[in-house]
């Protein structure tokens, strides 16, 4: 997940400058490590709270969690990780389906 910081004095100036950045920072991503790094934020989440991500989301969705702070953080991590996961196997059913189909 590409992550810009800015201060003061390295503001992009103009959009397309910020666009540049941006779309730099992106090919620089790697949604391998990306997944990594928020399998290890779930897992702490549920060490702490006694429970598994899928367990946790479906409470939150029902209401029964709150709205706590942590809560938030869990609920926005998990679908981050749903969403990276699922783009990491649509990618790798098409690499491995243009396997299949290639000649020999």
């Amino acid at each position: 997940m590409p992550v810009l910081e800015f201060t003061q004095k390295t503001m992009p100036q103009t959009g397309e400058e910020f666009s540049w950045l941006l779309d730099e920072a992106r090919r620089d991503a790697n949604p391998l490590d990306d997944l990594l790094v928020l399998n290890r934020e779930l897992l702490a989440f549920e060490r702490q709270y006694g429970m598994t991500s899928v367990e946790f989301y479906t409470r939150y969705k029902r209401g029964e969690m709150g709205d706590d702070m942590d809560f938030i953080r869990w609920v926005g991590r998990y679908r981050l990780y749903r969403e990276l996961k699922e783009e990491i196997d649509r990618s790798l059913t098409i690499v491995l389906t243009e396997r299949v189909a290639a000649p020999a």
